[in-house]
């Protein structure tokens, strides 16, 4: 996960397989990648948790893992020139196999807004990279978002004059910010500017464990 500018965590990273099960925080945002091979799942899993707590993770979805296996055909020599068996194929067993996984470091927000994004595909041509929409699918009611005026299903174009590419990109940024932020909102009939002030993640989720 390089380039990220977080302190590394204080407590161990929690690593999972299943989205589900990891049970994130409401708001968490991705931070990095990293993406390890080897011989011992376990170990890769380690490894890749030690490098996400260096980086600031709390917790590591491996979105992949996969059985990298060699394979070769075998080639004998007939009469002065080689020959390949046909059919004939040499696999290294399942222990032998080097094992890739992919980790996803996510980080747990201080300062929260209220709401629930996410990312809808779109044909339309976006501009700076962006490859979806990220739209307001459900809000705290009351929360920091709703008491600005944000509606449901309304789009998110831009916080603090940067791009908004995924939901990540602005629960990572009202998580940074000091104050207020202002969001540029896709409404129904036109854009507009509209400023949210985040609020402690306790006080928007207290019913979160």
């Amino acid at each position: 996960m390089p380039g990220l500018r977080y302190r590394p965590s204080d407590t161990p990273v929690q690593l999972h397989a299943d989205r589900l099960v990891a049970d994130l925080p409401a708001e968490s945002y991705a931070i990095g990648s990293t993406q390890m091979e080897g011989s011992d799942p376990d170990e890769i899993g380690a490894r890749i948790a030690r490098t996400a707590q260096q980086h600031g993770a709390d917790v590591v979805l491996l979105e992949e893992q996969e059985a990298v296996v060699s394979t070769w055909t075998t080639v004998r020599s007939e009469g002065g020139m080689d020959r390949s068996e046909t059919g004939r194929q040499e696999t290294l067993s399942v222990d032998s196999a080097r094992v890739a996984a992919l980790g996803i470091g996510y980080r747990s927000p201080e300062r929260c807004v209220g709401v629930h994004l996410v990312c809808e595909p779109t044909v339309a041509v976006i501009t700076d990279s962006a490859t979806c929409v990220v739209r307001v699918r459900a809000m705290v009611p009351g929360g920091p978002l709703q008491a600005a005026g944000v509606g449901m299903g309304e789009g998110l174009v831009a916080i603090d004059g940067h791009r908004v590419r995924s939901p990540s990109d602005v629960h990572q940024r009202v998580d940074a910010a000091p104050g207020a932020v202002v969001l540029l909102v896709d409404g129904e009939l036109a854009q507009r500017a509209v400023v949210v002030e985040p609020a402690p993640c306790a006080e928007v989720y207290p019913n979160a464990r």
